[in-house]
């Protein structure tokens, strides 16, 4: 658990109206995020200025460079010093490598390679672990700099996400407060960066079974995981999901995620064209606690099965589902009911699927998209549609085609089905 000193400090969120904690430099950089807070935080958030690289310990170098351009030679840096005694650790992954397990931990035992980003309130460095020499992503926040609405977000994400174990979820291994009155976040490196860009890479969208069985399955497995324990992660879109040097898929960005067994979910939270309406429908807001008492506001982990429609959607045909908005009735909406808001406030607009989407594709984004929160089915359920589980089957029967042809050793003149994969050199599908 995260000490109780810290709600007096600011907590937090990323992008243009907060700050994401996201582990790859494209997964910060995102334009499409959106935080429900007031204008007039929101400017105030941007108008801070952006914290400066850490200073950099005897021997140990901390350059500043784009996120695209090459990794200089880490220089060694000197284990921590009796000043780091001053941090105060904040949690730690329940999962933590032994060789990462200290008592004091500082920013003296990292060797910082590259900036990766540079936000409003935060930056985010690639660096080493000098214990173990994982690869990291570190995460670091100026207390003074930081609005309390914000410190309020950074306390909430660090208790959730320090302590999810999944091997689809991005690893926060641990946070501590420096001295200097810096909060850190040390987080799993995915190496590959993250799904929107693999996918601009691959032309700007994927074949629905690469989306089916490279992407959605993982992402719900992760899903499913978080909602079991009451987390609803609030901020879906690819610019979230990102891929290790081995391709495996990790839900990462808890910012705005929330633990709907401890509050009531009742702000306009995460990105335009991936808001369910439930969530777009909530004021904005100045106060953390704002809306709290107004339960006719609250929504559920259902909104990210709404997401989870608009990415599939996405990555399939190339851009985010246009939903249909009916004129407001004021009535339903005076009446609190979330069904009946959503009612008068969306429209059942059959969505535009290209010939090459399968029925069963465009029957689990509409089944994800389901006006009525009630009516969406859960992540679990997701990962047993048809969809899902054609994909699962022929996967299954390309890897058993490909075994029979190695163990037989036989040549055929006619190209064998193989099971896809990501390319370990660059982002495209070929055969494993």
């Amino acid at each position: 658990m995260v000490p109780s000193s810290l709600p007096s400090l600011p907590v937090l969120r990323g992008g243009p109206l907060s700050v994401g904690s996201s582990v790859a430099a494209s997964a910060y950089a995102s334009p499409r995020v959106h935080e429900g807070y007031a204008p007039e935080v929101i400017a105030g958030c941007m108008a801070m200025a952006s914290p400066p690289v850490p200073a950099a310990t005897a021997g140990c170098s901390a350059p500043v460079m784009p996120a695209a351009g090459p990794a200089p030679a880490a220089q060694p840096c000197a284990p921590a010093t009796a000043a780091a005694a001053q941090s105060k650790l904040l949690a730690v992954s329940p999962a933590l490598p032994s060789a990462m397990s200290r008592p004091v931990w500082s920013l003296e035992d990292y060797s910082i390679s590259r900036r990766l980003y540079k936000g409003s309130s935060s930056a985010v460095y690639k660096a080493t672990c000098l214990h173990s020499g994982i690869a990291v992503a570190l995460k670091v926040y100026f207390l003074n700099r930081l609005p309390v609405n914000v410190v309020h977000m950074l306390k909430r994400e660090i208790e959730i996400h320090s302590q999810l174990v999944h091997k689809h979820v991005a690893r926060l291994y641990g946070a501590f407060l420096d001295d200097s009155q810096r909060v850190v976040l040390v987080q799993e490196f995915a190496a590959r960066g993250d799904l929107f860009h693999v996918m601009q890479r691959l032309g700007g969208r994927m074949p629905p079974e690469h989306v089916a069985e490279l992407v959605m399955r993982p992402f719900l497995e992760a899903l499913s995981y978080l909602h079991s324990r009451g987390i609803c992660h609030r901020d879906i879109k690819p610019e979230n999901v990102l891929f290790t040097t081995d391709w495996r898929l990790l839900v990462a960005d808890f910012g705005v995620s929330i633990n709907l067994h401890h509050e009531r979910a009742v702000t306009r939270a995460g990105t335009e064209g991936y808001m369910a309406p439930e969530v777009e429908r909530c004021p904005l807001k100045a106060e953390p606690q704002e809306n709290k008492d107004k339960p006719q506001l609250a929504y559920s982990t259902a909104v990210d099965i709404w997401a989870v429609g608009c990415m599939a959607y996405e990555l399939m045909v190339g851009f985010p589902p246009a939903i249909a908005r009916a004129q407001q009735d004021s009535q339903a909406a005076a009446a609190g009911s979330v069904g009946g808001f959503v009612a008068s406030q969306m429209t059942a607009a059959a969505l535009h699927f290209p010939a090459s989407i399968p029925q069963t594709a465009r029957d689990f984004v509409m089944a994800a998209l389901a006006a009525d929160p009630t009516e969406r089915p859960t992540a679990a359920q997701l990962l047993q549609h048809m969809w899902l589980l054609q994909a699962a089957a022929a996967q299954a029967t390309r890897r058993a085609a490909v075994a029979t042809a190695a163990e037989v050793q036989v040549t055929s003149p006619i190209p064998m089905p193989v099971p896809l994969a990501m390319s370990a050199a660059a982002p495209q599908m070929v055969a494993v």
